[in-house]
């Protein structure tokens, strides 16, 4: 286990939203533990979202928890599962931002102390912005859901940022269009594109100024420091 402070090492992750796969499980009617060894993992790392795993480990339970399930949107479950502070020490740093747009740049500047597998992006183009999450860790297993959970949990924080009533204009997905979409439709509450080249969120440029209620400059001043 890496101790805060320590650099975290290439291809591995905080478990942070991560955490949630085995509570999915368990919504699915099944004992994680199990498959959690069957990935090569203990499952007692999941008591805590510090803990430290392989990426292409989580891209393993995550192939054995859908052949398990039968469910083709497992990742887009554990997603919704996780909220703005699954993210640990970021989460907390966007929710003390002065706004939206600084809570994002946070999260892309600094997702890499919790996750050293996959890269976020933030473009603006004219009035519209575009959130991004690409994998880059190579041979990682169902990068489709683990693309599903990043999205769904960003969707969660700009919630927690913007308000419950939040959706993006657009969502978009690399992954095979599922036959069932309404699990993807009743939570994004808005357009899914499949089979694209990235996982994205796209949102009117304007959100990113809104002013986050609650953000506290000493906490957020502290925050920024620890990271």
């Amino acid at each position: 286990q890496a101790r805060p402070g320590r650099t975290l090492p290439p291809g591995y992750i905080h478990l942070g939203v991560a955490k949630e796969v085995a509570p999915a499980l368990r919504d699915l009617g099944l004992d994680p533990d199990p498959i959690i060894r069957a990935a090569g993992l203990d499952p007692a790392l999941f008591d805590d979202g510090t803990n430290v795993i392989p990426f292409a480990a989580l891209g393993r339970l995550l192939t054995l928890g859908v052949a398990h399930t039968h469910c083709p949107h497992l990742g887009l479950l554990v997603g919704q599962r996780a909220t703005i502070l699954s993210l640990g020490l970021v989460g907390r740093l966007m929710l003390h931002s002065v706004t939206v747009g600084d809570a994002l740049r946070a999260l892309v500047s600094n997702l890499s102390i919790q996750n050293r597998g996959a890269v976020p992006g933030l473009a603006i183009t004219g009035d519209t912005a575009l959130f991004s999450y690409s994998v880059y860790q190579r041979e990682v297993e169902s990068t489709d859901q683990i693309a599903d959970g990043s999205i769904a949990v960003a969707v969660n924080a700009l919630r927690a940022l913007c308000g419950a009533d939040w959706n993006p204009a657009e969502v978009l997905l690399p992954r095979v269009a599922p036959a069932d979409r309404e699990p993807y439709r009743r939570f994004f509450q808005a357009p899914v594109r499949f089979d694209q080249e990235a996982a994205a969120l796209v949102f009117p440029a304007r959100d990113l100024d809104r002013r986050i209620a609650g953000a506290d400059p000493v906490l957020r001043a502290m925050l920024a420091e620890r990271i």
